[in-house]
């Protein structure tokens, strides 16, 4: 079970996606963000509706804001 967020946690999580959102457009709906902690640092965990797909996408970082610069990088890389 995952450790509850503090609300600093949630407000940036929040915040990165509705920025996400606003990256994507129209090309996608972002239906979650969340945070998971890992050894080394954390990763951010989006689920992007594209259509009638959902896709996941996971980036990496030391912390929340590495996490979601890889986050915004990969998934623009690939839309």
């Amino acid at each position: 079970m995952a450790a509850p967020i503090d609300e600093a946690t949630s407000r940036f999580l929040k915040s990165a996606g509705a920025d996400l959102q606003v990256r994507l457009g129209t090309l996608g709906r972002v239906e979650s963000l969340k945070v998971e902690d890992g050894p080394g640092g954390v990763s951010l965990v989006t689920r992007v509706r594209v259509g009638s797909r959902g896709v996941d996408y996971r980036a990496s970082g030391k912390n929340l804001v590495e996490a979601y610069a890889a986050l915004t990088h990969g998934i623009a890389s690939v839309v």
